[in-house]
């Protein structure tokens, strides 16, 4: 995560959004080095672009609730979104399995939009507090009180 955070601070000091961070998005340095590396900038865009050539995109499981129900396709967008996506990323390096449960694409759209998880019970509270800790701020559905990457 330390990898990922960084190159989300990267980006955000520059105001770039991923906009489809995901695991398939993320890669080795090379095979001998354990830094990861953000890579497939695609539906990239800067935060200030005055038109997005696309407003709502990403990854249903891994996009932040601030894009997945944009209405306005006039709306900008926050490098902190990104945040979100590594937040989803976390929770499934940490327990195997997504916050979102289903196993369709339907399932997993609509639980995605409502973002209606709870980060609480016995596997929460089987990990070390700091992890948890991040995870949660990583995963605050309010892009305005989520911890930022840099």
């Amino acid at each position: 995560m330390s990898c990922i955070l960084k190159g989300l601070a990267f980006m955000d000091k520059y105001r770039v959004i991923h906009r489809d961070l995901k695991p398939e998005n993320l890669l080795f340095r090379n095979k001998h080095s354990n830094e990861i590396v953000i890579a497939d900038f695609g539906l990239a865009t800067w935060a200030e672009e005055p038109h997005y050539l696309f407003v709502r995109c990403g990854t249903p499981g891994f996009v932040a609730p601030e894009i997945i129900n944009i209405k306005d396709m006039s709306t900008h967008s926050d490098p902190i979104s990104d945040v979100f996506s590594a937040g989803l990323i976390f929770h499934y390096l940490l327990f195997g399995k997504s916050v979102f449960k289903g196993s369709k694409y339907a399932e997993i759209l609509a639980q995605n939009r409502s973002c209606n998880f709870q980060l609480f019970g016995s596997e929460y509270e089987a990990i070390d507090k700091n992890a948890y800790n991040l995870l949660a701020r990583m995963l605050d559905v309010n892009p305005k009180t989520r911890i930022r990457a840099g």
